[in-house]
């Protein structure tokens, strides 16, 4: 006897069950492939964000850092005495300790007379007294620089710490000597700075090792 399958045959439904259920898991499969591709993708955007927003804020600081180092290089390195600080018996009291505020006085020149030109600058008339103070601000976040009043800020909103400090005693000197520069950036994004390095003013030794010499 043959057997004809009928569209209400028991076997048809259940193939028609199997199509059906093996459709549902392609679904969830494919749903869970899904999932997990969206996943990686916002892993990897916010991953890259975050780190080109850490880079960004690193190199804002390490600017920040670089160039108040270079300024404070330039004019300590080539401070003649330590009379030329506003206050200098307080300042040299400070030994050992972190000042966050100094002022000073600095001999420069006309801008039309050359470094070869001894000449001229051995006449007053061509030589210019400069205030120049260094003041960090704690609240803002920044050193500020003043020049004969004008004003000049370092790293704005990003000085978490500033100071400088010396070894210097006139009552039992001790050569070398040196000052000692902190900076420290604030630490957003995991993009702290943080530099403690030395300068060793040249001239300012030398005049004061020949006064010692002297005595």
């Amino acid at each position: 006897m043959k057997i004809v399958a009928t569209a209400n045959s028991p076997k048809l439904k259940f193939n028609g069950r199997r199509s059906k259920a093996f459709t549902i898991v392609e679904l969830l499969i494919t749903m869970v492939l899904v999932t997990i591709v969206t996943f990686a993708g916002y892993r990897l955007f916010t991953g890259s964000y975050f780190f080109v927003r850490t880079s960004e804020d690193k190199l804002q600081n390490v600017h920040a850092v670089s160039v108040l180092m270079e300024g404070l290089r330039y004019e300590l390195s080539s401070l003649p005495d330590f009379n030329n600080f506003i206050d200098s018996a307080t300042f040299l009291a400070e030994k050992g300790n972190w000042i966050t505020k100094f002022s000073y006085n600095k001999i420069s020149w006309d801008e039309g007379v050359t470094a070869d030109d001894a000449t001229a600058k051995s006449n007053a008339n061509f030589q210019k007294l400069r205030t120049i103070e260094y003041k960090f601000d704690k609240d803002k976040k920044e050193v500020v620089k003043t020049i004969d009043g004008a004003i000049q800020k370092f790293g704005r909103g990003r000085i978490e710490d500033f100071g400088i400090r010396h070894n210097y005693d006139p009552k039992k000197p001790d050569f070398p000597v040196y000052f000692l520069v902190k900076i420290k950036t604030i630490d957003q994004n995991f993009s702290k700075v943080e530099v403690q390095y030395t300068i060793y003013p040249r001239v300012l030794n030398k005049n004061l090792q020949l006064k010692e010499k002297e005595f």
